[in-house]
């Protein structure tokens, strides 16, 4: 009886391990889409916003956390017409770099990012995550693009300007010519430079005749009492490199008149100065970019003293 039992479990166990199949990796029977970034809402933080607004040389990262989807995709563009009017928009060239997985910037605190980029990583990827930073100031959108087998729904938290805070809004994936579904997502983002404060010096109040300032060292101008000279704002060349407001101050360096430029402070883009007293004269340039109405908006102000003596006769 004992060989019988044997005989039958050594018969079962060669009936087993014939019939065992070779192993097969499972697919995902669920399809769905989300992605899930840094500039999100996180616990009790403020709302998310759609664009993002951050300056440059902040870093940004994002992951796709979508499943069963057949490809996926990011790719960045770039706004031709830098936020004037209607989006051109185009691929990114050098504008964006992408960071090594695992790289530790602490805060404020690196002065070169280059040991940290990863150049393997282009414009147009398929990583699964990516951490990027921005070089140049400009308006930005980043593209996720996911195909599936079979047509989705899917949600996405996002801002709602009237009511001020987050509603789910529905989106769908929209067929293509291969018999797929395409999600086509994009993200915007509003990159703003460091305030880097300059000022032009004019003879005139078009501005069409320069008093050129040394690039090294101080400049030195002389006029006679009594003269006006023009001073314009020359800090950027758009929203996204220069201020929203500006404070022009004068102190005498030399001598006893501290009323000897009139006026002695000013708030426009082209001030008109008289210079009413002999004595030497500096200005400084304190210029200041907010946005109160825009959560996290990248508020930021500079001060400058010019490397300018203006020299009274």
């Amino acid at each position: 009886m004992k060989k019988i039992n044997i005989l039958l479990f050594a018969i079962m166990a060669v009936t087993f391990f014939s019939c065992k199949k070779d192993y097969v990796e499972p697919e995902f029977k669920t399809e769905f889409f989300g992605i899930y970034g840094s500039m999100y809402k996180h616990g009790d933080g403020p709302a998310n916003i759609n664009p993002t607004y951050l300056e440059t040389y902040k870093n940004a990262g994002i992951m796709d956390i979508s499943q069963g989807f057949l490809s996926h995709e990011w790719s960045f563009w770039k706004d031709a017409n830098n936020g004037e009017g209607e989006p051109d928009w185009v691929l990114v060239n050098d504008e964006v770099k992408f960071l090594k997985e695992g790289s530790n910037l602490g805060y404020q605190t690196i002065k070169d990012f280059t040991p940290y980029y990863d150049l393997n990583i282009k414009p147009v990827n398929s990583e699964d995550q990516i951490n990027f930073i921005f070089e140049k100031g400009g308006k930005y959108k980043l593209t996720i693009n996911n195909t599936y087998r079979n047509q989705i729904d899917y949600i996405m938290e996002e801002p709602d300007t009237i009511l001020g805070y987050n509603v789910n809004r529905y989106y769908k994936a929209q067929p293509t010519d291969n018999n797929e579904f395409l999600v086509d997502h994009s993200l915007e983002f509003e990159i703003y430079d460091t305030l880097n404060v300059k000022a032009q010096v004019f003879e005139d109040a078009e501005c069409t005749i320069e008093k050129p300032l040394n690039p090294e060292g101080i400049t030195q101008i002389a006029v006679s009492q009594g003269s006006t000279l023009y001073f314009k704002d020359a800090t950027g060349t758009s929203k996204y490199d220069s201020g929203t407001s500006r404070d022009w101050n004068w102190t005498c360096i030399e001598g006893d008149n501290l009323e000897g430029v009139i006026p002695s402070t000013s708030t426009d883009l082209v001030s008109a100065f008289i210079f009413s007293a002999k004595g030497k004269y500096q200005v400084s340039l304190h210029v200041k970019r907010e946005n109160l109405a825009i959560q996290n908006f990248p508020n930021s102000e500079r001060t400058k003293t010019l490397p300018l003596t203006v020299i009274v006769e």
